[in-house]
C-alpha cells in the first residue's frame, strides 16, 4: 500500500498540536508556558510549510486568510501590534520585556494557526482526527486534575500548593478556562459525530469534574452564560405558548446567573473585593490613553500609576498586577478603544459565522455555547494559550461552504487541486519558497528565544522547585510589597498584622536565598524604620530601630558606595537620638557615616544632599546650607515639592 508522506506528516503534526496541553516539564510553573508556547509556534510553522507545498497550497492559504474570521483576527493582531509600537511606552512594551514580545508573538501565531488549520480542516478526515485527539488530551488532563485532588504525592510532584486542581496546565484558573472551551468543543463534536457518543459524554463528565475541582468561578460563570445563550437560541425557533414559557424560563435563568455572578465577586470574599478594586484602577487608567492605550502588555504600568492603597488591607501580594483578570478591561487599558472594539468585532464576526453554518442546529448551538463561554469567562479571567488556542481550533473548523460541513461523507478533492493535470504558476512556486524561507527563519528565532527550554531539558535538576523558576518574579513581587508597606506606614494607613507579617516573611525568605543582594536587608531595614517612625511598633517585638540598624548596616556593608543606604542607616541612628543613653553617640555615628560617604566622591551630589539632610535633623543649621548649596551646584534634582520647599528655605537662610 502506497503511503502518502505529506498526509502522514500532517497527521503527526496535527496530533502533536492536539496533545500540547499534556506537555509538562516538572519545575516549570505558571502555566508551564515556556515549553508549550515554543512547541506551539514550531508546530504551526512546520504545518505552514507542509500546507504551502500542497498542490495549490499557497492559493488555499490565501483563500483562508481572506475569510471573515481570519480578517477580523488579523485586524485585532495588527492593532495590538500598533499599540505595542506607538502606545504610551512603546520602548518598554516591545523592546524592554521578552514576556511582552512573547504575548504579541502568540497573537500572530494564533492568526497563522487559524489560516493553516482552515486549509487542513477542509478535509473532514483531518478535522475528525484532530478533534478526537484534542478531546482525548483534554480528558487526560481532567483525569490528572481529579487524581491530583486526592493524591498528595501527585499534588507534590506537580508542585500544587493552592489545594485547587491545576493538572498539567499549571494554574487552576487556566485549567478551568482551557476545559470549559474544550468541553464545548467535545459537545460540538458529539452533535456532529453521534456514533462516538460514549467517548464524548465520558470526556465531558471528566472535564466538568475537573472544572469544579479547580474552584475557578469565572469559567463556571461562563458556562452558565453559555447555557443561557443556547437556551435563548433554541427559544427563537419556538412559537406561541411554548415561546412564552421559554421566555419565562429564560428570565429565571438570567436571574439565577446574575445571582451566581454576584456571589462570584461577592464583597464578602477577599478575592472578589480585590478584583473590584483592580477593575476600578483599570477604569481610572483608560482615560489617560484612550485611543491606543498604554501599550500592549503594559497593564502593570497603568496599575502602578493608579495604585489603590486599599489593596494592602487584604494581602501583601495584590500590590503588583500585570493583568486585571478581565480581558475587556485589559485590552481597553493596554490597546485603547481601538483595540477593544477590534476584539469585540472579532467575537461578533465569529458568532455570526457560527450561526450561519450549514451544520445541524445542535452543532451550531454547541459551537455558539463554546464561543459564549469563552467570551463571558473573559470578564473574570484573562486570555492565555490554553484558552485561546482551543477557540481558534474551533473557529478554523467553521465551514464557509456547505460541502465543508458534511462530515458523513469522505472528502472529495478535484483533480486540479490534487495536482493531476495542473501546472502551477510561477507565483505559486515562488510563494512556496518564500513561505519556506520565512518559516525556517521564524522557527530558528523561536528556538533561539526559547533557549531556556533547552537549558531545562539539559539540566532538569536545576529546576526542582518552583522558586527556581519563579524566583525573580516572586522577589520582584515581594519588593513591590515592601515599598507599598513603607508607603502605608508613612501615610498612616491601616494595615492588618498578617499583611505586615506576610511581607516580612517573604523578604526574609528571599534574603536567605540570596544573602548577597544588598537591596533585601535594606528593604527590611526601611520597613522596620517606617514602622518605628509611624509609632506602629506593636508589629515588632523588641527595639525596632536597633533591629532596623542591624539590617541597614548589613546592606551598607554589601554595597558601601550606595548613598541612599548610608542615609537610611543614618536615619536609624538619628531615630535613636532621643534615647538618653544613646543620643549623642547615635547622632555622631550618623554624621560620621554620611561624612565618610560624602568624602568617597566629593563630586557626587547625593553625598552632599544626604549629609545636609542629616545635619538638618541633628539641628546644625549653619552647616546645612553649605552642603545643600553644594548638592544643588552639582546637579541634585529637588524633584518633590517638599524637597524644593526645603531647598528654598535653606538657601534663603542668612
Amino acid at each position: 500500500m502506497k503511503i502518502d508522506a505529506r498526509a502522514t506528516i500532517e497527521r503527526l503534526l496535527l496530533g502533536g498540536l492536539a496533545v500540547l496541553p499534556l506537555i509538562f516539564i516538572r519545575g516549570i510553573e505558571f502555566p508551564f508556558s515556556v515549553p508549550r508556547s515554543a512547541l506551539f509556534f514550531l508546530l504551526i510553522w512546520i504545518l505552514t510549510v507542509v500546507v504551502a507545498w500542497r498542490p495549490q497550497g499557497v492559493s488555499a492559504l490565501w483563500q483562508a486568510a481572506r475569510q471573515p474570521i481570519s480578517v477580523a483576527l488579523a485586524v485585532v493582531v495588527l492593532i495590538f501590534t500598533m499599540s505595542a509600537l506607538f502606545g504610551a511606552s512603546w520602548q518598554v512594551s516591545v523592546f524592554g520585556s521578552v514576556s511582552r514580545i512573547d504575548g504579541l508573538i502568540l497573537w500572530w501565531h494564533l492568526w497563522l494557526a487559524f489560516t493553516v488549520l482552515r486549509v487542513i480542516f477542509s478535509e473532514q478526515k483531518n478535522q475528525s482526527f484532530f478533534f478526537v485527539m484534542f478531546v482525548t488530551a483534554a480528558g487526560l488532563v481532567s483525569v490528572i486534575a481529579i487524581l491530583e485532588k486526592w493524591s498528595p504525592g501527585l499534588r507534590a510532584w506537580l508542585f500544587d500548593a493552592s489545594g485547587r486542581s491545576a493538572s498539567t496546565i499549571g494554574n487552576p484558573l487556566f485549567l478551568a478556562s482551557y476545559l470549559t472551551v474544550s468541553g464545548g468543543i467535545a459537545l460540538w463534536r458529539l452533535a456532529l459525530e453521534k456514533r462516538r457518543w460514549f467517548f464524548y459524554l465520558t470526556t465531558i463528565a471528566l472535564m466538568l469534574a475537573a472544572i469544579f475541582l479547580s474552584g475557578s468561578r469565572g469559567p463556571m460563570l461562563g458556562m452558565v452564560a453559555g447555557v443561557l445563550a443556547v437556551f435563548f437560541y433554541a427559544a427563537l425557533a419556538l412559537r406561541g405558548q411554548r415561546r412564552f414559557l421559554a421566555a419565562a424560563v429564560f428570565v429565571l435563568l438570567v436571574v439565577s446567573a446574575v445571582w451566581f455572578g454576584g456571589r462570584a465577586v461577592s464583597s464578602g470574599r477577599e478575592t472578589g473585593v480585590t478584583r473590584l478594586i483592580i477593575w476600578q484602577v483599570a477604569l481610572r487608567s483608560i482615560p489617560e490613553h484612550p485611543v491606543l492605550g498604554w501599550g500592549f502588555g503594559l497593564f502593570d504600568r497603568a496599575f502602578d500609576k493608579n495604585y489603590d492603597p486599599r489593596l494592602l488591607e487584604f494581602s501583601a501580594f495584590e500590590v503588583q498586577q500585570d493583568k486585571p483578570h478581565n480581558v475587556y478591561l485589559q485590552y481597553a487599558v493596554e490597546t485603547g478603544a481601538i483595540g477593544l472594539i477590534a476584539y469585540l468585532i472579532f467575537l461578533i464576526v465569529s458568532a455570526a459565522q457560527i450561526l450561519r453554518t450549514p451544520w445541524t442546529r445542535e452543532a451550531r448551538a454547541a459551537a455558539f455555547f463554546t464561543l459564549t463561554v469563552f467570551a463571558v469567562q473573559g470578564f473574570t479571567a484573562f486570555d492565555t494559550l490554553s484558552s485561546l488556542a482551543p477557540m481558534v481550533f474551533l473557529l478554523a473548523a467553521v465551514p464557509f461552504r456547505r460541502a465543508d460541513a458534511d462530515v458523513s461523507r469522505p472528502a472529495t478533492v478535484s483533480s486540479e487541486v490534487a495536482g493531476r493535470g495542473h501546472i502551477e504558476s510561477a507565483a505559486d512556486v515562488g510563494g512556496k519558497y518564500a513561505i519556506t524561507v520565512i518559516s525556517v527563519a521564524a522557527a530558528a528565532i523561536v528556538v533561539i528565544m526559547s533557549g531556556r527550554l533547552l537549558t531545562i531539558l539539559a539540566h532538569p535538576a536545576d529546576y526542582e522547585s518552583r522558586a527556581a523558576y519563579r524566583g525573580p518574579y516572586a522577589a520582584d513581587l515581594h519588593w513591590t510589597a515592601g515599598n507599598r508597606i513603607i508607603q502605608a506606614l508613612n501615610g498612616g494607613q491601616n494595615m492588618p498584622m498578617r499583611v505586615f507579617d506576610q511581607t516580612m516573611a517573604a523578604l526574609s525568605y528571599d534574603y536567605e536565598r540570596d544573602p548577597t543582594a544588598s537591596r533585601l536587608p535594606n528593604m527590611i531595614g526601611q520597613i522596620l524604620l517606617a514602622a518605628g517612625a509611624s509609632g506602629d511598633r506593636q508589629k515588632i517585638d523588641g527595639p525596632v530601630f536597633a533591629a532596623a540598624e542591624i539590617f541597614l548596616n548589613t546592606a551598607l556593608k554589601l554595597s558601601p558606595k550606595r548613598q541612599t543606604y548610608a542615609f537610611t542607616l543614618a536615619q536609624a541612628y538619628l531615630e535613636q537620638a532621643n534615647d538618653p543613653r544613646l543620643g549623642s553617640e547615635k547622632i555622631n555615628a550618623a554624621l560620621d557615616l554620611l561624612r565618610q560617604t560624602r568624602d568617597l566622591d566629593p563630586n557626587a551630589a547625593d553625598g552632599h544632599w544626604f549629609y545636609g539632610l542629616a545635619l538638618d535633623i541633628a539641628g546644625k543649621r549653619p552647616e546645612v546650607k553649605i552642603e545643600i548649596q553644594r548638592a544643588i551646584e552639582l546637579g541634585h534634582p529637588a524633584v518633590t515639592p517638599e524637597a524644593a520647599a526645603f531647598v528654598k528655605e535653606i538657601l534663603e537662610t542668612k
